[in-house]
């Protein structure tokens, strides 16, 4: 985002000055080329002095033109790329996260007004460590700047990007606050990204901030984290990108050890979403090749889930292959015995309410499990049921995607 400050037009020579969207942080120092201000800033280390045995010196003007959270350049990149795999042209809105950095406070729960509930259950409590927000003037700074590559590639604004969490993480232990962000010193800084639709599957591949180097991938459960570095940016020398249940994470800090330390806690914590029980939210694992984002049902919940099956926990999610979006996944709950032919059926005749009906193909095995299919002149049908947990996957524009998608799933969730 470029914003003008009338105050300081003809005024002022090019050069750093305090940012104006910021000013209770005199020490963060913005670029204004003498007409406009840029995005480019740094921290002045003589408005802030670290303890050298606890803290990285901060960036200075010569050794980035961006500073240590590249998230905007990040996800301006990530928007691109979904616009491409995705088509996405449809109008949306953005959701805030705003929570106090009180430890007592529940962040998967105590949401602000408008904040996305799926982007918060991300938040879940790690021993050692909170989050605290950064300030209201950054988060709208970085959503203007978000929102403008929006614009710029094409699409609406609030249609690629549903919902951004910003947060700094602060450990317990000052010796682990290694980097400078803009609420002081920090483990790193987190930025949680939910899209609108599912990117292509391929989009992490090239998530990593400008100009960085992937050093490494590593495994935690069932996400695949990838790790970054750029030793020109201090304070974001380290960054790690990962996906987990339908949110994109950037997750940047100083020092690699400290860094990484809270990544692995992090994702060893479980995320469940809306009402999802144990069951559901494991469920819901990552799949090779595919990336899932949340969606809320909605209204639909009484065709979809409440008239066909009960009012049982689900959950609801866009899936993505590595040319973009193919269907929708319901996993349900429902406590009780189902058969696959059982579940598809009710599905079925649920969804064909008011529109052409749905009718049986076969039924086949898949990984071991009965795969029921119902077609319609609309819409492809699977359902199956393993252990306790049913799942329908419902694809209107691209039944070839399906069976290799299913394969895929319950060969991941087995």
């Amino acid at each position: 985002m470029v914003a003008d400050d009338p105050t300081l037009q003809d005024t002022r020579d090019a050069g750093w000055y305090p940012d104006p969207v910021l000013p209770d942080e005199p020490a963060l120092q913005r670029w204004w080329d003498g007409r406009t201000w840029g995005e480019r800033r740094h921290w002045d280390g003589t408005a802030w002095q670290p303890d050298p045995a606890t803290t990285t010196m901060p960036d200075t003007p010569a050794t980035k033109p961006w500073t240590r959270r590249p998230w905007v350049w990040v996800v301006a990149g990530v928007i691109v790329l979904a616009i491409a795999g995705c088509g996405i042209v449809a109008a949306g809105v953005f959701l805030l996260s705003s929570n106090s950095a009180d430890p007592d406070v529940d962040h998967t729960r105590a949401l602000s007004t408008g904040e996305s509930s799926s982007i918060a259950a991300q938040l879940v409590p790690v021993d050692g460590y909170l989050y605290q927000d950064v300030s209201e003037a950054e988060i709208d700074n970085t959503l203007s700047g978000i929102r403008e590559q929006e614009r710029a590639n094409g699409a609406a604004a609030g249609s690629v990007v549903a919902a951004v969490s910003l947060h700094a993480v602060k450990a317990d232990d000052p010796r682990e606050n290694t980097a400078l962000g803009s609420v002081g010193a920090e483990v790193g800084f987190l930025q949680l990204t939910e899209f609108a639709e599912a990117p292509p599957a391929g989009f992490l591949d090239e998530a990593g901030p400008p100009g960085a180097l992937r050093i490494d991938r590593f495994r935690v459960g069932d996400v695949d984290v990838d790790v970054y570095q750029d030793d020109s940016a201090p304070q974001s020398r380290f960054a790690y990108v990962w996906q987990r249940h339908g949110v994109w994470a950037y997750f940047d800090g100083a020092t690699r050890d400290e860094t990484e330390r809270w990544v692995r806690a992090h994702l060893a914590e479980p995320v469940r979403v809306g009402d999802e029980n144990d069951r559901l939210a494991a469920a819901a694992d990552a799949v090779p090749g595919y990336l899932f984002a949340n969606s809320d049902l909605g209204a639909s919940t009484e065709s979809l889930v409440t008239q066909p099956i009960g009012d049982v926990p689900s959950s609801f999610h866009l899936i993505a292959d590595g040319d973009g979006m193919i269907g929708k996944l319901l996993l349900v709950d429902p406590g009780r015995s189902m058969t696959a032919d059982e579940l598809a059926a009710a599905e079925a005749e649920s969804l064909g309410a008011g529109r052409a009906p749905l009718s049986p193909v076969d039924t086949t095995v898949h990984n071991g499990v009965e795969v029921a299919h119902f077609r319609s002149s609309e819409i492809d049908l699977y359902a199956w049921v393993r252990g306790d947990i049913g799942g329908v996957f419902v694809t209107t524009q691209h039944p070839d995607a399906a069976v290799p998608f299913i394969d895929a799933y319950l060969a991941a969730n087995n």
